[in-house]
């Protein structure tokens, strides 16, 4: 059975957090890149099972190193409706993993950035049984359509953000500033910049989703 995925896309990873997110992902069963993506697996030393896409950003080096060390790759079009990271995430709900680990959704162009939040933060994933983490090693995002449970030490900032519209019933335990049945509009800031305060954090919501954002930049 499958329980942790990584999926690697091709947003920008500071060197600094490689080794928070070699623990992170030090127990995934499958790894997945998303063209460009390869490269940041590389360099994190996790040798690649699946490489999706049209592979134009990828460098052909490693693609062709990859497939010597028996990744399977599955080329796509580049007049495709699709981005690669969505292929490989379909790609990653096909092994009907309890977790996907996103690294490489954050940094680079805003654009990219705002349309890999959205799309992770679709639905389909969640009703498929898939639980999308994007983490860069300095920033987590948990994807929040009923709730989620942390452990973050006290004083990590933790801010909780409406996505995609208003959230309702939202909930917030173990922080500095909680919040009981809250309605979260969007644009609203009333969830930025809260603070861990107890051992754990209980976040939960009622209708709409949410984004908690963990940073532990500070």
């Amino acid at each position: 059975m499958t329980k942790h995925i990584a999926v690697f896309a091709a947003g920008v990873i500071d060197e600094s957090g490689h080794d928070r997110l070699r623990a992170v992902l030090a127990d995934v069963d499958l790894v997945i890149a998303a063209d460009g993506g390869l490269a940041h697996a590389v360099t994190l030393g996790l040798p690649t099972d699946v490489l999706v896409g049209d592979l134009d950003s990828a460098d052909p080096t490693l693609v062709a190193t990859a497939e010597a060390d028996g990744t399977h790759i599955e080329r796509h079009p580049a007049a495709k409706d699709e981005t690669d990271l969505e292929l490989a995430l379909r790609r990653a709900a096909e092994a009907a993993p309890a977790k996907v680990t996103l690294v490489g959704a954050h940094g680079g162009r805003i654009d990219h950035e705002l349309a890999n939040l959205a799309l992770i933060a679709q639905r389909r994933w969640f009703d498929a049984g898939l639980f999308v983490v994007a983490d860069d090693g300095h920033r987590t995002v948990h994807i929040v359509h009923d709730h989620v449970d942390l452990a973050e030490p006290a004083g990590t900032t933790i801010s909780v953000l409406p996505w995609l519209g208003s959230a309702t019933g939202v909930d917030e335990r173990g922080m500095q500033w909680d919040l009981t049945d809250a309605t979260l509009d969007a644009g609203t800031s009333q969830g930025m910049s809260n603070v861990a305060k107890a051992p754990t954090q209980h976040i939960s919501v009622t209708t709409g989703i949410l984004l908690v954002i963990v940073d532990r930049s500070a």
